[in-house]
């Protein structure tokens, strides 16, 4: 199926070699099941390591970020040597949304344990594929 970002196949191939090139396939799990009783990984955004983003925009721009997802709902994110609490987050069942600095860019995704992938907007009119990943720590 085709959206209006491209097509599934990109996307899906974009996020493996994203994934593939940091780790996180090889130290994440993927499932959506209960947390490991080993303790090996989290179980929600607001608990862990920090989150690790990469964005590659329409427009040629590549971002790479964390995010600490706060349990107020409040995204704190830091690139470009610079930090900013200006993000709102939610998430429905497995799908999350994100918005930085007052809507500037909005981001749609879909959340599968420790990984989430998807595409954001911003005002623009630029779009761009994510991928959002934390490692689980060796154990």
């Amino acid at each position: 199926m085709t959206s209006r970002f491209g097509s599934r196949f990109v996307w899906a191939a974009l996020a493996a070699v994203l994934a593939l090139s940091t780790g996180a396939i090889a130290s994440a799990q993927l499932n959506t099941g209960p947390k490991p009783s080993s303790g090996s990984c989290w179980t929600s955004l607001t608990d862990g390591p920090q989150w690790q983003m990469y964005e590659v925009w329409t427009s040629g721009n590549t971002i790479r970020s964390t995010s600490t997802f706060r349990s107020d709902g409040v995204q704190v994110y830091s690139y470009n040597g610079k930090t900013y609490d200006n993000g709102r987050w939610t998430l429905t069942g497995s799908k999350l949304h994100i918005d930085t600095n007052n809507h500037f860019a909005d981001y749609e995704g879909e959340l599968s344990h420790n990984v989430a992938f998807g595409s954001a907007k911003n005002t623009r009119n630029e779009t761009a594929w994510w991928t959002l990943w934390r490692d689980c720590p060796a154990g």
